[in-house]
Order: C-alpha cells, then structure tokens, then sequence
C-alpha cells in the first residue's frame, strides 16, 4: 500500500521546533479520548500521525463538513478506499476529539459495545448466545433473529424488526475459557447507545454466572 500523501498542505507548510508546523505543535496526548487507535497504528496505515492529521483537517475545514466528506478527503490524501479501515479511523477520530461525534457515534448512527471473558469452552459460550431456549436463561428480553451464522465464530441477527442489528464474535482462550464480544448497530441516538450498552453488558455478566457457577 503506498501511503504516501498526494496533498503537500502538511509537508509543505512552515516547519517550527522538531520540524513541526505550528498548527501541529499542539500535540495530542496518546491516551487521547476519542482516537480510534495508537500514533503508531494510524502512522502505519496512511502515512501520517494524528497530529499530523488533525493539522491537516483544521487547515481544511474539516469541521464544517460531513463525516463522508471528511473521509474521502482523507482518502484523496493517501491510496485508501474512503471506506478503508485507515480513512474511517482518521475521519472518527477527529469527529469525536473535536466534538462534532459522540462516543459510540457512526455517522449518522451509533453503535453500543459489550465483551466478556467467560472460563467456558467456545463451544459452549456459542451454544449458550445462538440457542434461542439457552438465551432465555441470561437474556430477560430476547428480540434476536438469526441472518447468518459461522459456527464458533461469528453470529449476525436482527434485533427486533430489524432496524437494528447485532452482530457477535467468539474467541478460544485456551481450552477451557472463550470471550464473546457483541456490537449492537444502527442505534437512533446516544440514549438508546447506552440504553443497549448497559443491557449487554448486565446480560453478559448474567451469562458469565450461568456458564460458570450453574
């Protein structure tokens, strides 16, 4: 992949201190809430770090666009796909950082996490989330219909009619304990992203006891 910029606006631009520009010597902190991963990471990918990046988006005007303009911008810089891995992060990033996403935001939608840990062989963490009669044992309320499934791996669902969907991904650790790890997608607004975070996790932990104390 070359992931040389075709845009000179940051290379070009006045250098000051350790061959920074000024607009880039405000330095993001590693730990920053609201980057999708490490400096190093998203250096590996397209060929620039975050300070980079949000320099180059401020000199833009990236906050007066949409986050698909945001990332096809991104994407004429480097060789990505605009839907890339690398221009998503980029444009994510700097939504959430400077404010204009809330966490758990996809565009337009928003999106709730949850993962556990569970000492249980993956078969069993599997059977216990695809089987309908097994969930109903750790899930109080149930609105999962199955779209398509790859056994001990992955399983993908609609939630209730549909508008939403669930998607679930499975790992061994070892022989006898497996994590399972459940994105809620398409969520209409942020209270019903923590609405469904908070729901998948509590189960999660109930699945947990069930799996693991009976």
């Amino acid at each position: 992949m070359n992931t040389s910029a075709r845009n000179d606006s940051v290379a070009d631009a006045p250098r000051t201190g350790a061959g920074r520009t000024p607009a880039e010597s405000a330095h993001l902190a590693p730990a920053t809430p609201g980057l999708a991963t490490t400096d190093e990471a998203i250096r590996h990918q397209t060929g620039r770090g975050w300070d980079q990046w949000f320099a180059a988006l401020d000199r833009w005007g990236a906050r007066d666009h949409t986050h698909r303009e945001i990332a096809r911008w991104v994407a004429h810089q480097t060789d990505l796909d605009p839907l890339a891995w690398g221009a998503q992060a980029v444009a994510g990033s700097y939504e959430r950082v400077r404010g204009l996403r809330a966490p758990g935001q996809h565009a337009e939608t928003f999106t709730a996490t949850a993962s556990r840990t569970i000492e249980a062989p993956v078969a069993t963490l599997y059977a216990a989330v695809a089987d309908p009669a097994q969930r109903a044992r750790w899930m109080p309320v149930d609105e999962l219909r199955e779209r398509r499934a790859e056994p001990w791996k992955t399983i993908d669902f609609d939630w209730g009619d549909g508008t939403t969907r669930v998607h679930a991904v499975f790992d061994a650790c070892g022989a006898s304990a497996s994590r399972v790890s459940l994105r809620h997608d398409l969520l209409a607004d942020g209270d019903a992203c923590e609405e469904s975070r908070l729901f998948w996790r509590e189960g999660l932990i109930r699945l947990r006891e069930l799996l693991e104390h009976g």
